[in-house]
């Protein structure tokens, strides 16, 4: 998008979750979702979201990862 709008600020972001280390996709349907929710129960799993913020006529850019742990009840 900063290609497109080089004078504008782009805002980015994304999310995933691990369970043991192994991402777990988007579901591709609501059936697989409610696997992923049963997989997650009484589990900690990890959340990591990631986001860049950048104007690049500007040539400035800020970028952070964040990791939070969820304990998914039963």
């Amino acid at each position: 998008m900063s290609e497109k709008y080089p004078e504008k600020w782009v805002i980015g972001a994304d999310t995933i979750v691990l369970l043991d280390n192994t991402i777990l996709g988007k579901p591709g349907s609501k059936a697989e979702a409610r696997q992923m929710l049963k997989c997650l129960e009484g589990q900690t799993h990890e959340v990591m979201t990631g986001y860049c913020i950048c104007c690049k006529t500007k040539n400035k850019s800020f970028s952070e990862t964040i990791r939070t742990e969820v304990l998914f009840k039963d």
